[in-house]
């Protein structure tokens, strides 16, 4: 009998994740963009338009799909685990960056704004250094893409540099 490749969930997961997203950012004033080539971190790339313009505004996601969410024990948040080389990479670059947590089942979507958080939370930098290959964030359930998106779109013209003292810094 010959072998085939076989189809693994979290192959559907993740596809029906990538999906959810993409309808779930109001195209009126959101392009929902796939990179191509090798994944470095970046899923998709969501640009904002204003006034029927194009300013540049763009936000590079991470999307992790999940059928049970880790919620903490008084459904504050949802914790996931996420690579110390991703983090890295979405903190180096200039525009923001968001880890987008899908719920299949419920076909909610989750964001934290990676930069936003470290900003907040600069303990978690000394995180990033050693051997530790995955860290665990919290994602506030608050934190859903809806319709009323005026804070990702506040998001979206954020930018960002790096500084060596206090790690990241929001210049816009």
């Amino acid at each position: 009998m010959k072998s085939f490749p076989k189809d693994e969930e979290s192959r559907s997961v993740g596809s029906r994740a990538r999906a959810i997203v993409h309808y779930r950012f109001n195209s009126d004033h959101w392009e929902y963009r796939e990179p191509t080539g090798v994944d470095i971190g970046v899923d998709c790339m969501l640009e904002l338009t204003e006034n029927d313009q194009w300013y540049g505004n763009t936000i590079s996601c991470q999307i992790k799909g999940r059928s049970t969410p880790d919620f903490n024990t008084t459904r504050e948040y949802i914790s996931i685990p996420i690579k110390v080389s991703t983090v890295n990479y979405g903190l180096s670059i200039p525009n923001s960056f968001l880890l987008l947590l899908v719920d299949v089942k419920t076909e909610t979507v989750y964001y934290l704004p990676i930069k936003e958080y470290f900003i907040e939370n600069p303990g978690y930098f000394d995180k990033l250094y050693g051997d530790q290959k995955e860290i665990t964030l919290r994602i506030p359930i608050e934190n859903i893409v809806s319709d009323n998106d005026a804070e990702l779109q506040r998001i979206a013209k954020y930018r960002y540099l790096s500084d060596p003292e206090n790690g990241i810094r929001r210049i816009i």
